[in-house]
C-alpha cells in the first residue's frame, strides 16, 4: 500500500524544512494559477512501462531518461520534468511539458518528442528574467523553442511550462 501518495518529496525541495515541500509546491500552484493556467497533477501509479506505441508517464531526469531509484536517491537530483499528451485531457496541445527544478542553480532540461510535425512553444517561465507583463503568453502567442533534443536551462527554483503544436 502507497501512503502519502499525493504528499511532495522532501528530497526534491529547496526548503527541507517540516512543510517546506508543501509550502513550496502551494507557491508554484499559485504562481501558474495567478497567470491564469490551471494546475493538472498527472499520477501514474503503475511502473514506467508503457503501452504498445505510447511512451511511459513516469517523470524524465533533465536528460529526457526515465529516473530509476539511483537517480531519486542521489542528493544531487532536485529537478524533474513531465511530458503529458494533452489529446489525451481534450486540450488542443498535443503535448504539455512542465519542468520543476527546486535546486538553487540552474538546471539545463533536455528537451523530450513534442509529436510528429510539432515543436515546443513556451507559455511561462517562472525565472526573473522572464518576469513581467508577457511572463504567461496568451494563446496562439508562445514563444517557438525548438523539437526534440532541444536543451533548455530553468533558474533555481523556477518551472517552465510548454505545449506541442
Amino acid at each position: 500500500m502507497t501512503l502519502n501518495h499525493f504528499a511532495p518529496d522532501r528530497r526534491y525541495a529547496y526548503d527541507k524544512t517540516p512543510g517546506g515541500p508543501t509550502r513550496e509546491f502551494k507557491e508554484m500552484v499559485k504562481a501558474f494559477h495567478d497567470q491564469g493556467i490551471k494546475v493538472l497533477i498527472d499520477v501514474t501509479t503503475t511502473s514506467a512501462k508503457a503501452a504498445p506505441g505510447r511512451r511511459p508517464t513516469r517523470p524524465p531526469a533533465t536528460d529526457g531518461t526515465v529516473p530509476d531509484a539511483a537517480y531519486f536517491n542521489g542528493a544531487n537530483n532536485h529537478a524533474l520534468a513531465w511530458r503529458i499528451d494533452g489529446s489525451e485531457l481534450g486540450d488542443s496541445a498535443s503535448a504539455i511539458y512542465v519542468a520543476h527544478n527546486a535546486w538553487r542553480a540552474q538546471v539545463n532540461f533536455t528537451l523530450p518528442w513534442p509529436g510528429a510535425g510539432k515543436s515546443w512553444y513556451r507559455v511561462t517561465d517562472t525565472c526573473g528574467w522572464a518576469e513581467g507583463a508577457g511572463q504567461g503568453r496568451a494563446p496562439g502567442a508562445e514563444d517557438l523553442l525548438g523539437g526534440e533534443n532541444t536543451v533548455y536551462g530553468v533558474c533555481g527554483r523556477g518551472t517552465l511550462l510548454l505545449i506541442a503544436k
